[in-house]
C-alpha cells in the first residue's frame, strides 16, 4: 500500500486573459437593442468547397413566416473576376497561401489551398474514402509547405478565411443595422461526425479571426458563439421554410449534398409546438465523398483527355475561366433530365480537340464549340448520383432493421442538392424527394434559425449528452466504490487524518436527457486544495467517457478532455480558506464549501459557487489535443468530495 499526503503536484500554464477584461465596463446596450432582449442572429456555414452566411435581427423573426432571413452577398472579388457570382449566396472556401487572399478575391491564375475544412477532423475519425482522397492529401502537403502557415498551421489558415467572411459579413449587416453596443449571437455549423478536438480547433480559429475577441470602444459589441450540426440546421430550415404539415412521430430524411461530401441523417418529429425533432436512430448518420467535385472532375477529364492546353495560346487562367463560366455557372446548374438535345460549349482558344471528337468540333476564327451529347453529361453525374442513391438505400436498411418507419419525405439541401437532374433521377427511385428553396444557403439559414429559437440542437437535435463528463475526486476509503484495494492503490492522508482515495465522480452521463440542458445542473459540494501562494488559477481536469457504463476508476475507457480554470483572485476572500503545511513542508491552501457544477448545452460548461455567495464564477475551458492526453500539468488543484 502506498500512502501520500493530499497535495497538488501537477499544474498548468496560465490561460491568456484578453486585455481589458478586468477593467472595461460591461457594454451598455443601446436603447434599440437594450430595452428589449433583441439581438442579431448570424449563421455561418463553413463548407468544404463553398461557404455562406445568413443573418437577421431577432425583432423580425417569425417562425411561421421565416422569409426575413438575409443571405450575405456582394462578396469581394478580384478585379479580373467581376461576374454574376458577386450576387451568389456563397463564396469558394479557398485561400491563396502566397497572398492570403480568399474566396472570389483569389485570382484565376493562382493555385489556392482548398478542402482545408476536412483536415480539422482527426484522421482516425474520418471516413475511409475521405482519409484516402487525393484532394485531402494535396491539401495536407500544400499546408505543410506553406511559409505563411509554418507557425500557425491549419488553425491559422482557417482563421484567415473566417476573418475574411466575418469582416465582410459585418460590413454587409452595417448597411442595414447599427452594430454599436449590440448583441451578436453567432452559430457556426459543424459536421455531425466531428470530435471535440475538431470543434476546439474551430473555436480557436474563430477567436483568432476576431469573431469572439472582446470588442473595443466605441463598438462594445457582445458576441456569443455556439455550434449547430449541419444536418440539424438543414432540417430546421427545411421544416420552417417549406411549412409542411408533419405529425408527431413522422420521420423525414435530410440529404446534404455538398461540394466534397454528401451527408445523410433521418429525424423523427417529437413535438410541433415547440418544434422538436430527434435523430431517429442515434449515431446512424452517414456520409460519403461523393459530392459535386466528382462531377467537376469527370467534366474536366473529358475536356482534357487526349488534349492539352497549349501553353502558347491557352493559359491555366483561361482554362479556369472557361470552367467557371461555361460549366460551373452554366451547363452544370442548368442540366436536367428533360434535356433532349445535345449541348454546346465554347472552348477556350488553344485547346486542341482529341482524336475521335473532330466531328463534334465547330471551329471559328479564335474559338471552337464542342457538342456534348446528353448521355455523356449523364455519365459525368453518375458517380455522385450513385453515391447519393447508395446512402439513401443504406439509411432505409438501417431504419428497417430497427423497425422504424420509412421517411415520408427526403429533402435535398446544399449546392449539389439544387441539381434538377439529380432531383429527377432520385425521385424516380425513392419518391417524395423535395428541394429546399435556395439550397446553397439552407444550412446557414438553418443555423440562424437555431440561434433565434434557442435550440440546444448541437448534437443531432437529440438533446442528449454525447458522452459522460466527470472529474477525479478524493473520497473516504470506506465510501469508495469500487472498494479500496490497499495493495494496489495509493491512499492519501489528509491534514485532518482522514484516509482518502481517488475515484471518478461523474457529473453528466452519456445520453443524459433534457435535465442536463436546463437549470437543474449536476452539482457537488467539494473542497479544493492548492499548493503554493504563487498559483494564479484553480485548474480542474475534466474527463470524458464514451462507454455506456461509467467506471469508478480511471481506466482505458476514460480520457482527459479539458482543463477548466478560474483565476484565484476571483474567489479569494470568499468561502472558508484554510492554510496548513504538510509533512513535506509544502504550504497548502484549502478552499472549503465549493459547489462545482457542470452543464451541457452543446458546449460543456463548468461553474464554481463559493460558500454562501450566490454568484457563480464561470470557468474558462482549454481543450486538450490528442498529443497532450498524457501531459502532466504542474500545480493542478486536488479536489475532495465533502
Amino acid at each position: 500500500m502506498t500512502t501520500a499526503h493530499e497535495d497538488s503536484s501537477r499544474s498548468s500554464s496560465v490561460t491568456n486573459v484578453a486585455p481589458g477584461d478586468e477593467t472595461s465596463p460591461p457594454p451598455t446596450p443601446s436603447t434599440k437593442y437594450g430595452a428589449s432582449k433583441d439581438f442579431i442572429a448570424i449563421g455561418i456555414d463553413l463548407g468544404t468547397t463553398y461557404s455562406g452566411v445568413s443573418w437577421t435581427p431577432s425583432r423580425e423573426w417569425n417562425p411561421d413566416a421565416p422569409g426575413c432571413i438575409y443571405d450575405v452577398m456582394n462578396w469581394p472579388v478580384d478585379h479580373n473576376n467581376y461576374a454574376q457570382r458577386r450576387d451568389e449566396a456563397h463564396v469558394p472556401t479557398v485561400i491563396d497561401p502566397e497572398t492570403g487572399k480568399w474566396g472570389y478575391c483569389v485570382s484565376s491564375s493562382s493555385d489556392p489551398i482548398r478542402w482545408f475544412k476536412l483536415l480539422l477532423l482527426d484522421e482516425k475519425h474520418a471516413e475511409k474514402d475521405v482519409r484516402r482522397s487525393k484532394q485531402l492529401g494535396e491539401t495536407r502537403s500544400r499546408l505543410a509547405e506553406s511559409a505563411r502557415y509554418k507557425k500557425t498551421g491549419l488553425v491559422g489558415l482557417v482563421a484567415d478565411f473566417l476573418r475574411g467572411i466575418w469582416e465582410h459579413t459585418l460590413e454587409e449587416i452595417e448597411r442595414q443595422e447599427d452594430l454599436t453596443r449590440v448583441h451578436l449571437k453567432v452559430a457556426i455549423t459543424i459536421p455531425a461526425m466531428w470530435t471535440e478536438n475538431a470543434r476546439t480547433q474551430m473555436e480557436e480559429a474563430a477567436f483568432l479571426a476576431g469573431i469572439t475577441q472582446p470588442a473595443t470602444p466605441p463598438t462594445f459589441r457582445i458576441v456569443t458563439l455556439t455550434w449547430v450540426q449541419e444536418p440539424v440546421a438543414a432540417a430546421l430550415c427545411t421544416l420552417r421554410e417549406l411549412r409542411l404539415r408533419f405529425e408527431v412521430g413522422e420521420t423525414f430524411m435530410v440529404c446534404d449534398c455538398g461540394g466534397g461530401t454528401v451527408d445523410i441523417i433521418t429525424f423523427t418529429v417529437e413535438s410541433l409546438h415547440p418544434l422538436q425533432f430527434t435523430e431517429t436512430i442515434p449515431e446512424s448518420s452517414a456520409g460519403k465523398l461523393c459530392g459535386a467535385f466528382l462531377i467537376d472532375q469527370a467534366f474536366e477529364n473529358h475536356i482534357m483527355s487526349g488534349r492539352r492546353p497549349q501553353s502558347r495560346t491557352c493559359s491555366s487562367k483561361d482554362f479556369r475561366d472557361f470552367t467557371e463560366k461555361a460549366w460551373e455557372y452554366g451547363l452544370k446548374r442548368a442540366f436536367s433530365d428533360k434535356l433532349t438535345e445535345s449541348c454546346y460549349l465554347e472552348l477556350p482558344s488553344g485547346v486542341t480537340p482529341r482524336q475521335g471528337l473532330d466531328r463534334f468540333i465547330r471551329r471559328g476564327n479564335t474559338t471552337s464549340t464542342i457538342t456534348i451529347p446528353k448521355p455523356v453529361i449523364e455519365q459525368w453525374f453518375a458517380a455522385s448520383y450513385t453515391g447519393i442513391r447508395l446512402l439513401i438505400g443504406e439509411q432505409h436498411k438501417k431504419l428497417e432493421a430497427a423497425n422504424k418507419r420509412r421517411p415520408s419525405k427526403i429533402f435535398l439541401v446544399g449546392g449539389l442538392g439544387s441539381s434538377q437532374y439529380l432531383h429527377s433521377k432520385l425521385n424516380k427511385q425513392f419518391k417524395n424527394i423535395m428541394q429546399v428553396k435556395k439550397t446553397w444557403s439552407a444550412v446557414a439559414r438553418g443555423a440562424t434559425m437555431a440561434v433565434l429559437e434557442g435550440m440546444p440542437v448541437i448534437y443531432g437535435g437529440t438533446k442528449t449528452t454525447p458522452q459522460s463528463y466527470g472529474i477525479q475526486a478524493l473520497v473516504d476509503t470506506e465510501a469508495a466504490r469500487p472498494r479500496f484495494q490497499p495493495c494496489a492503490e495509493t491512499m492519501y492522508v489528509g491534514n485532518d487524518g482522514a484516509l482518502r482515495v481517488e475515484r471518478m465522480l461523474w457529473y453528466l452521463t452519456l445520453g443524459g436527457g433534457p435535465a442536463d440542458f436546463e437549470d437543474q445542473r449536476a452539482s457537488h459540494w467539494v473542497y479544493i486544495d492548492l499548493e503554493d501562494e504563487g498559483v494564479e488559477h484553480i485548474t480542474i481536469e475534466v474527463y470524458m467517457c464514451t462507454s455506456e457504463e461509467t467506471p469508478g476508476l480511471l481506466n482505458s475507457s476514460v480520457q482527459r478532455l479539458c482543463l477548466f480554470r478560474c483565476p484565484v483572485r476571483a474567489v479569494r476572500g470568499k468561502g472558508d480558506w484554510k492554510r496548513f503545511v504538510d509533512e513535506r513542508g509544502r504550504r497548502i491552501h484549502r478552499l472549503n464549501n465549493v459547489c462545482l457544477s457542470m452543464k451541457f448545452d452543446g458546449d460543456l460548461k463548468c461553474t464554481l459557487q463559493v460558500g454562501d455567495d450566490l454568484r457563480e464564477q464561470e470557468l474558462d475551458a482549454e481543450y486538450i489535443g490528442e498529443s497532450e492526453k498524457e501531459t502532466v500539468y504542474e500545480g493542478r488543484c486536488r479536489i475532495g468530495l465533502i
